[in-house]
């Protein structure tokens, strides 16, 4: 069982409006990673909501597979939205990957390649690397899941993977996508033309 949460509750203040509502070829970026993920081998997508949650719940389909949760403490950061969507999955035992919404451009090839090397492979982490730079999402194994819930909110989440270096697969994909995210309007822009 792998289950994907999606990372939509920051306030974007770089970006200077919520990213999940940036427009990406003709749809918000939030109901495009959503397409993505649902036409994927994920078995459940979480959906975590915080800032102007009201205005991008109305964008999610409602689909059998998927689940929104709102991280009221979304002002503590992106761990605790994580944390958030980690209880609302419905599969204690599912394995997890990770997908901010600035990621909008990952491939559905490249999510079932994941989660096929994540089932064959069985590491504790399988991150994908382009151009040999690692990026998202990442897969990590449900064992780790009591890791992630120890977190302070000061503690990115990528220090679990840090203290796993050893245990951490890295996998090259064609895919850009897994590196193109984007804090600016400026760079979103610069993505959609490539």
């Amino acid at each position: 069982m792998m289950t994907c949460i999606v990372l939509a509750a920051g306030e974007s203040r770089r970006f200077g409006s919520p990213k999940p509502l940036a427009p990406v070829n003709g749809l918000p970026a939030i109901r495009v990673i959503v397409d993505v993920l649902l036409a994927s081998a994920v078995d459940t997508i979480v959906v975590v909501l915080g800032h102007e949650a009201e205005g991008i719940r109305p964008l999610i389909p409602r689909e059998e597979r998927l689940r929104i949760s709102v991280n009221k403490d979304y002002a503590r950061g992106m761990t605790s939205s994580f944390q958030a969507g980690l209880k609302a999955r419905t599969a204690r035992n599912a394995d997890l990957m990770l997908l901010p919404v600035d990621l909008p451009f990952v491939k559905v090839a490249t999510i079932d390649l994941l989660c096929r090397t994540f089932q064959e492979e069985r590491p504790l982490i399988l991150v994908p690397t382009y151009n040999g730079r690692s990026g998202h999402p990442p897969v990590f194994a449900s064992s780790l899941t009591d890791d992630f819930r120890a977190l302070r909110d000061d503690e990115p989440l990528c220090a679990v993977q840090h203290r796993l270096k050893d245990k951490t697969r890295y996998l090259p994909v064609e895919d850009p996508g897994v590196i193109l995210t984007y804090n600016t309007p400026a760079e979103l822009a610069r993505h959609l033309k490539t």
